[in-house]
């Protein structure tokens, strides 16, 4: 349930903020603040047997077609705070920066559908990031959402803890929206609204900076012939064929510890798993540590189960960012790009973005780990395989990329 006893504006932020590890020097426009009671000034609300204002709660339904409230101005940086309280029909979303105010077809839309089973869970900036599910949120009870644009981050926060994250170039400014799912109906309260200044920062994406990067120093870290350069811990076995790395598990996996141990890089490799088998490449784990875990490494995870409500699918950064079902091709190779740059993490699978985030307690120095798999089949199963090959990294050590994050 939603707390009320905290401010918004200020100590709100500042706990949004540390939670996402993002600091920036925009400064609220106090003349830009809207309430909930505005919203019946936006675009739509006047279809009064639709919209209605009842103590504080901001009812929006839609009948055979959807219903749309749009702000009167456009925004380009701005934090966003209302409760909301949806069934769990058709997805219905909040809308930012989309420049037609008559179709509402560009921008990005945050879903505010309950479901678990699906694609864009609430809190999901569709297209773009994939939201953490919070189990403790559920359809027909109130939910505290949270969204920051500045520049070209944006960012998500879902009852105090930040569900999606990501940095993203396309749009830059427009209106605001609610759009209700046809048959649908959406109630909200505490809706706030505040204009934020930006700041200079890079723009261009992290990824991009680091693919053009000359001065990254190159690293082949597999040969194609030899274990060289890797230490093979736990019960998989690891064989190389024909330049391939097949990894076999045992009932508790195993993993191949890199040599090589950095914090700012560029991994990047091509792998090929059947569906349903489990895999993953954890980062940055320390070197005094002999087995990467959940809490000293990054597991950017290769494995696909149970469809949609799978929490981490192939491309995640398990248990911080969710990616998208779909990124595999399970009859061929796939490739997977890691960057890794201080607190900020992001994963390419097939050259589709799939998760990002900043993780400042994950920002250190570290090893690459390829894993084994795990035995989750039941008796009379094959065991979990996986191929790697081409496995790259380029070592950023000592160079400074001109970003503002």
């Amino acid at each position: 349930m939603v707390s009320h006893k905290h401010s918004f504006w200020w100590s709100g932020l500042l706990t949004f903020l540390v939670l996402a590890g993002i600091t920036f020097a925009g400064k609220a426009q106090p003349e830009d603040g809207i309430r909930t009671q505005d919203l019946k000034q936006w675009s739509g609300a006047d279809r009064a047997a639709l919209v209605q204002l009842d103590d504080g709660v901001l009812t929006i339904r839609a009948e055979d077609e959807s219903t749309i409230l749009i702000s009167p101005k456009t925004y380009t940086n701005f934090r966003c705070r209302f409760e909301i309280k949806a069934d769990s029909l058709p997805a219905s979303y909040f809308q930012f920066r989309t420049s037609n105010s008559a179709d509402l077809e560009d921008g990005y839309r945050v879903s505010l559908n309950h479901h678990l089973d699906t694609q864009w869970p609430l809190g999901s900036i569709e297209d773009d990031a994939r939201a953490n599910w919070i189990e403790e949120v559920k359809g027909g009870e109130w939910a505290e959402v949270l969204i920051v644009a500045v520049g070209d981050l944006l960012q998500v926060m879902l009852d105090g803890r930040k569900v999606a994250e990501v940095h993203d170039y396309d749009d830059s400014e427009g209106f605001l929206a609610f759009r209700v799912a046809p048959r649908s109906t959406i109630m909200l309260r505490n809706f706030a609204l505040k204009s934020l200044e930006a700041t200079s920062g890079s723009s261009i994406s992290l990824e991009t900076l680091m693919r053009e990067e000359e001065a990254a120093k190159v690293i082949q870290l597999f040969d194609g012939i030899s274990l060289d350069g890797w230490t093979p811990v736990g019960e998989a076995t690891w064989i190389i064929q024909d330049g391939v790395l097949h990894a076999y598990s045992g009932k508790k996996g195993g993993f191949l510890v890199s040599d090589f141990s950095g914090k700012n890089f560029h991994l990047t490799l091509s792998f090929k798993i059947a569906n349903g088998h489990n895999s993953g490449i954890f980062i940055r784990k320390p070197q005094v540590d002999s087995l990467p875990t959940m809490q000293n490494s990054l597991e950017c995870n290769i494995y696909d189960h149970n469809g949609f409500s799978h929490l981490y699918s192939t491309g995640s950064i398990a248990t911080h960012a969710r990616a998208p079902l779909g990124l595999v091709d399970y009859d061929g190779w796939n490739r997977m790009e890691i960057f890794a740059y201080e607190d900020h993490i992001c994963l390419y699978v097939n050259d589709h973005k799939a998760s990002e985030a900043h993780l400042p307690s994950f920002n250190h120095i570290g090893q690459i780990c390829l894993q084994g798999g795990i035995q989750i089949f039941a008796e009379g199963q094959p065991p979990s395989n996986i191929e790697f090959k081409d496995i790259v990294v380029r070592d950023f050590s000592g160079i400074v990329l001109p970003l503002d994050h």
